[in-house]
């Protein structure tokens, strides 16, 4: 018998709807004020006692620190990532498609869910982290002799001008909180990676400690939250009783 195509698709929407609403009471709220007050405090903590000295310190950072910064700091580009997960999508919507192995068809939707939520959780936070940025229109440190540490130009259409928050640091939160959320095992070792990714910005005088802080913070906030909207999709994980965890 064959299905419409139509039929099939709202079917699967119906369905994760039904799942949605079955489960919602199970299902614990997004942590909102106490992360934003954690990281709200950081970055005043940042903005008072680092953000001049670290200003100050541009160009003359230790060779231990500024030479491997410089190496490592592109990796918070989010390009790489979000090309990465596409082409992922892309070959397992393929495999799903034409395989004609059940375990293989299942490989290829588990593939499309994993890349689908870090290409949302990276692409989101970033594209949130740069308008903010623009809009908010704070000078780097380059500029700190000249401008302080937060003078405001809005909407100046200038890279000198978007310093806050840090967008490669928005990608690292995003990023690494997302592979320690799939891999809880190695949470702690994964997240001190993207934090140590995130602080090369310092040392190679593209931001200072506030913006790096506030953009981490808000990356991994946020694939907290698009974990939690999977988790009440039935996709990946679970949430209950206020906790995140993966599927087994």
């Amino acid at each position: 018998m064959t299905v419409d195509r139509t039929e099939a698709k709202s079917g699967l929407f119906a369905a994760m709807r039904r799942y949605y609403r079955r489960t919602r009471p199970s299902h614990g709220p997004v942590p909102k004020i106490l992360p934003v007050v954690v990281v709200g405090m950081l970055a005043a903590a940042a903005y008072l006692l680092l953000d001049a000295p670290a200003a100050e310190m541009r160009g003359h950072w230790p060779g231990w620190l500024a030479r491997p910064s410089r190496l490592l700091t592109d990796l918070g580009k989010s390009g790489w990532i979000i090309g990465g997960t596409l082409a992922i999508i892309a070959i397992g919507a393929l495999v799903r498609r034409f395989s004609g192995v059940e375990e293989r068809r299942r490989l290829g939707v588990t593939a499309i869910q994993t890349a689908g939520y870090i290409f949302l959780s990276v692409a989101g936070s970033g594209l949130i982290s740069n308008i903010l940025k623009r809009a908010i229109g704070r000078p780097r440190p380059v500029l700190f002799s000249d401008d302080g540490l937060f003078s405001l130009h809005p909407f100046s259409n200038s890279f000198n001008y978007e310093s806050f928050p840090s967008g490669h640091a928005t990608t690292c939160g995003a990023f690494w909180a997302a592979l320690a959320l799939l891999l809880p095992s190695w949470r702690w070792p994964l997240l001190l990676v993207g934090l140590c990714l995130a602080l090369t910005r310092i040392f190679v005088g593209a931001h200072f400690p506030s913006d790096v802080l506030v953009g981490f913070g808000w990356g991994m906030w946020f694939a907290f939250f698009i974990a939690v909207v999977f988790s009440r999709c039935g996709l990946i994980f679970t949430h209950a009783d206020g906790k995140l965890g993966k599927r087994a």
